[in-house]
């Protein structure tokens, strides 16, 4: 990868600032009531919607997991 120390120096300090951490995502909500069955020619599973929060900013975002069925 090429560095992009040109590009940030750039940008503005605040915006620099408020980007300069990577997001610490742990998991906040796994919800089991709203999984949605998957069914193909060849398996079954579950998506499970997931959240997850940033210890460090708050930033709450959400995917889905696969549960595969035994």
């Amino acid at each position: 990868m090429k560095s992009d120390k040109c590009i940030s120096e750039d940008i503005s300090k605040n915006k620099l600032q408020k980007s300069s951490h990577k997001h610490d995502y742990i998991v906040k909500e796994i919800n089991y009531k709203k999984q949605i069955l998957v069914k193909n020619k060849r398996e079954s599973f579950y998506l499970v919607p997931v959240k997850y929060k940033c210890s460090i900013c708050g930033k709450v975002k959400s995917k889905h997991i696969i549960k595969h069925n035994k």
